[in-house]
């Protein structure tokens, strides 16, 4: 005898669908607004990154806000044009980079086949890579300097998925060959989630990996009533002439920056509270 199927309960819908509706309401008025912006390239195309970069930022706070994620920067992100890289922890690390800086993203070739979020993707001037096909690579690059010397802002997660928050995946060095090439500087930044007290506590808990769908982790989510996100930019940018080497430096000092992070949270965790 077959079992019925599970229902999302009642209370649960009431508490999602304003949120998802939200969402897909300003996510569908962004797309709008760049494919009739993708006709300013043929007459100012310096406006129309800066135009895109506003626009991008709008809506990633616009979407933090409706998740109620609250986003907190310790320093000021680069100044255009830059090319940052950052851990990669779950699929809102886009909208609070988009948030803080309004750059472009690098991303697997898949995501351009998703609905709705690939045609987004596309729109906001994403440039995806096919991992599968080394002699893609090139092209890619290509993409990343045309739109660096327009000016614009690159933004990658060079350990190429995401991870639980508690150790920094290897780096791909790949796609550091462009700056070697140009002598161009890399801008790191670190990112983290937390909740409020007496949720799930940590990035761990708020990753997005494994074998958890989107959906499922979507959902997950939207059942909070609010958590925060940390990114620091972590001050002087790097620069080198071997991709390997590069990538080496820029994930020792990412992963020494998120282990101070951590010592503090520990101290204010140990440190007595004052009586009141």
């Amino acid at each position: 005898m077959s079992s019925a199927p599970s229902k999302t309960p009642a209370p649960l819908l009431r508490l999602i669908l304003p949120h998802l509706l939200l969402l897909l309401l300003s996510t569908f008025f962004l797309w709008t607004i760049l494919v009739l912006g993708k006709l300013l390239l043929f007459f100012r195309p310096a406006l129309t990154i800066s135009w895109q970069r506003r626009l991008l930022r709008i809506w990633g706070a616009s979407c933090c806000g409706i998740l109620g994620l609250r986003v907190r920067m310790a320093s000021e992100p680069p100044p255009p044009p830059f090319l940052l890289v950052c851990n990669h922890l779950s699929w809102t690390d886009i909208l609070v980079l988009s948030s803080a800086c309004g750059g472009n993203f690098l991303s697997k070739r898949e995501v351009r086949r998703w609905p709705l979020v690939g045609l987004l993707a596309w729109s906001a001037g994403t440039l995806f890579l096919d991992r599968l096909r080394p002699t893609d690579l090139p092209r890619t690059l290509e993409g990343m300097r045309s739109r660096l010397t327009r000016g614009g802002g690159l933004i990658f997660f060079p350990e190429g998925t995401t991870n639980d928050g508690k150790a920094l995946l290897p780096f791909k060095s790949a796609l550091f060959q462009l700056p070697c090439d140009l002598e161009f500087p890399v801008h790191l930044a670190c990112l983290r989630y937390g909740a409020p007290r007496g949720s799930v506590p940590d990035s761990s808990a708020l990753s997005w990996t494994g074998n958890e769908s989107f959906l499922a982790h979507f959902l997950r989510i939207l059942g909070l009533r609010s958590f925060d996100a940390e990114i620091i930019f972590l001050g002087a940018a790097v620069r080198g002439k071997d991709r390997k080497e590069l990538a080496r430096i820029c994930r020792e000092r990412i992963e020494q920056a998120l282990a101070s992070l951590d010592q503090e949270e520990s101290g204010r965790k140990r440190a007595p509270s004052i009586p009141r």
